[in-house]
């Protein structure tokens, strides 16, 4: 089973680039069920490829390889996956790559991380937006619901669209966006400008 966890970030002002962080767990076991062979899903852990079924020792052996840590782990907890920790002028530094859970020496979970985590009011007004809308259309706190995702990209002279479309059913969607406007007749030629992220419920 697949679970695709999609949280959105913005950043306006002041800020360089926009980030999508992307969690992708990946069951493979229940607890005491029999060993997975590998062969199963799999995932890039920056230049590590994971499977699903590989016993720790490979797990730890391919990510030494890589030149990566592998933090301290507790059984059916995720471990992270990081590079080693440097010190530059007194701050910590270290990139996490995801995690991994092992169950009985074996990789049942895989998680990636797309991008690093950020906060701030401007990526709490993105996420309470995609949580409105969102919970305003599925129940909290209940099973899965099938719904169909599709991503769309679209350019012209005068702006830059990506989006993330969700059907939730075949007449009502929930767009997340991410807009840039390229050039426009209501700016000065060369007024800067920086890309916005918005969220819309649309029913038709």
């Amino acid at each position: 089973m697949k679970q695709v966890l999609i949280l959105m970030l913005a950043f306006t002002a002041g800020t360089v680039s926009d980030r999508l962080i992307v969690g992708i767990p990946v069951h493979a076991q229940t607890r005491n069920a029999p060993p997975v062979k590998p062969g199963g899903a799999s995932l890039e852990l920056g230049s590590a490829t994971i499977v699903v079924g590989m016993t720790r020792e490979e797990a730890a052996r391919i990510i030494s390889r890589a030149g990566y840590f592998l933090g301290a782990s507790n059984e059916g907890r995720p471990t992270l996956v990081m590079t080693r920790a440097v010190t530059r002028n007194g701050i910590t530094h270290a990139n996490i790559f995801g995690s991994i859970t092992f169950e009985n020496g074996i990789v049942t979970n895989i998680s990636r991380n797309w991008g690093n985590p950020e906060s701030g009011p401007e990526v709490e007004n993105v996420r309470k937006s995609l949580w409105g809308v969102v919970a305003n259309s599925i129940p909290i706190d209940q099973p899965f619901m099938p719904v169909y995702v599709r991503t769309y990209r679209n350019t012209s002279p005068q702006m830059r669209r990506e989006s993330i479309d969700i059907l939730i059913d075949k007449s009502h969607t929930i767009t997340v966006e991410r807009s840039e406007i390229i050039s426009s007749d209501l700016l000065e030629p060369g007024t800067p400008l920086e890309p916005f992220i918005s969220v819309e419920e649309t029913v038709f």
